[in-house]
């Protein structure tokens, strides 16, 4: 969930709101935002699988290029969902909280962690719904050497991802902070702004 603190803190220092007075257009910088994230991510799996490979010896059954693929498949389903909850999230401290408690029950639900044949039946039939274990469904199957035919409903989980939440996350796209409220800039004023006035006042009578 590094996407959306690092969007949320670019947006409180102002730094977006220095980026829209230039020409750059929003596309532009998403789409830079968006490359280094994936360069970092997929740096990140490839290195994952080598310890995996080298230090443990887990070799996998399947075609390393294919499982390469659908980590970077994803990737980005899990980018666009970061760009949405960065749309959504009031700042980077909710953030921060929210998205480690995301992350933990995304992670517990995904299967990859607790075996699901250990759970409940009832708590099975609610983890069809992350979306964490059709993504790791994907990857364990072709790593296990199946053919990328017989998985399609993890792959549809993870493109249908792709497609709703990158439209959402560009919609709730914003350069600045959300506006606030006459109610709440009037809670904010100094205490001694009464006072000041008052004084104003008399001064001119």
């Amino acid at each position: 969930m590094l996407v959306p603190g690092n969007l949320l803190a670019l947006r409180e220092s102002g730094a977006l709101r220095r980026l829209r007075l230039t020409p750059l257009r929003p596309a532009t910088f998403v789409a830079a935002d968006l490359t280094v994230n994936f360069l970092v991510g997929m740096a990140g799996m490839i290195a994952a699988l080598a310890v995996g490979w080298l230090v443990f010896g887990v070799i996998p059954s399947g075609n390393l290029a294919v499982v390469l693929t659908a980590a970077a498949l994803g990737l980005v389903a899990f980018l666009a969902l970061g760009y949405t909850l960065a749309g959504i999230y009031p700042s980077s401290g909710a953030a921060t909280g929210i998205g480690n408690v995301l992350m933990l029950v995304l992670m517990l639900s995904s299967g990859a962690f607790v075996p699901l044949a250990a759970m409940p039946n009832g708590v099975q039939r609610i983890m069809n719904f992350s979306p964490v274990r059709h993504f790791a469904d994907l990857i364990q199957g072709l790593w296990a050497g199946q053919a990328w035919s017989t998985l399609l409903l993890p792959t549809g989980v993870l493109i249908a991802m792709i497609i709703a939440f990158g439209a959402l996350g560009t919609l709730l796209f914003r350069w600045d902070r959300p506006l606030t409220t006459p109610l709440t800039t009037a809670r904010r004023r100094p205490v001694g702004a009464s006072a000041e006035e008052s004084m104003v006042r008399v001064s001119r009578l």
